[in-house]
């Protein structure tokens, strides 16, 4: 592969050269987690899986941030909802009942 198409936030320089591009990439990964968690009862606990993406892929060529942070969204979406209230209580629910 050629190196020169490495994003220079594909990895964390140990010179610290590129700190700010990767401070950058941490933040847009803190603001989607911290959305998605400070709206998790506005969602279901469980998800509404109609067709899960498939996304295990390893590609040819590197994915740009843009579409690494898409996939992130997409993962949390098609996931199971543990921080809604009720999550624990579905949970008990199941267990009483042996559904797991």
């Amino acid at each position: 592969m050629n190196q020169s198409q490495i994003p220079l936030s594909a990895f964390i320089s140990p010179d610290g050269d590129n700190k700010a591009l990767i401070e950058r990439l941490f933040q847009q990964v803190f603001d989607i987690l911290f959305n998605h968690l400070q709206t998790a009862d506005t969602r279901s606990p469980l998800p509404q899986i109609r067709s899960f993406p498939i996304l295990t892929k390893i590609p040819d060529q590197p994915l740009s941030e843009s579409q690494l942070l898409e996939q992130l969204q997409t993962i949390l979406t098609y996931s199971i909802n543990a921080a809604h209230p009720a999550f624990v209580a579905l949970c008990s629910e199941n267990l009483r009942h042996g559904s797991f």
